[in-house]
């Protein structure tokens, strides 16, 4: 039986390191089923559903998120995520946003 060659290990080797690189961010798609939670004068509470396509070969999972969001390049809402998301492979998923806006700053950054 013939023993393995040190190329042969080599390439394996190469190939493990290769494999084991960073996770691609998710790319984002469109966002879906937006919804008003609660309306006010001064301020409201807004709801959508942001679909995201993960171009990883692995399943990832995603414990906690908090970000800006932006209309038009404006500033209109903060969110923060604390619920586990399973997202899988090389598929698309969706990641609930519920956020607090400030209606007199949306209705500016409209105009």
């Amino acid at each position: 039986m013939k023993k393995p060659g040190i190329y042969t290990l080599l390439l394996f080797g190469m190939a493990g390191i290769i494999s084991c690189g960073k996770p691609k961010a998710p790319e984002y798609i469109n966002f879906d089923n937006v919804r008003v939670e609660k309306l006010g004068l001064s301020e409201s509470k807004v709801g959508v559903d942001v679909r995201f396509y993960n171009p990883n070969p692995f399943n990832i999972q995603l414990r906690s998120a908090d970000f800006d969001v932006f209309f038009n390049d404006k500033f209109v809402g903060h969110s923060t995520l604390d619920t586990l998301i399973r997202i899988p492979k090389l598929d698309t998923f969706y990641i609930p946003v519920d956020m607090k806006v400030n209606v007199k700053d949306l209705m500016k950054n409209a105009v």
